[in-house]
């Protein structure tokens, strides 16, 4: 009888998977009481955010200083491309930097690409789209 381990290899390196590990992630990270202390600020994280009749893969809401919960964190996930990542990367920017900006914040959040592997956070600034690579 054959094992379930290529099935799982499989289902492994698909986007939902690796939205679901990061969204495990960052949940655990703000159920075990993140709070950034200059501000007080409190993060809430949504998967599967509706937006334009799609959905943003994860939000991450804050409350500063007890005002209303905004958008601060718009995260695009995406399988890695082994073939021609830098399509791949740039349509998964656009994407996420449309959905940070149709949330409607006050302040425009910072957006971020996540591949499994490598986490790229972006701030809009208008005229510049800053960048910061985590691995």
């Amino acid at each position: 009888m054959p094992g379930f381990e290529d099935q799982v290899k499989k289902v492994k390196e698909r986007e939902a998977y690796i939205s679901y590990e990061l969204y495990r992630l960052l949940k655990n990270a703000v159920s075990k009481g993140l709070v950034y202390e200059d501000s007080k600020c409190e993060f809430k994280v949504v998967p599967e955010f509706p937006l334009d009749e799609k959905r943003a893969d994860l939000v991450v809401f804050a409350a500063r200083y007890g005002e209303s919960t905004q958008p601060f964190l718009v995260i695009e996930v995406k399988v890695r491309a082994y073939g021609r990542p830098g399509l791949s990367m740039a349509k998964a920017v656009k994407r996420a930097l449309h959905y940070a900006s149709s949330l409607g914040a006050t302040i425009t959040p910072f957006l971020a690409v996540y591949d499994g592997w490598e986490l790229i956070i972006f701030r809009n600034i208008t005229p510049y789209l800053i960048v910061r690579m985590v691995r």
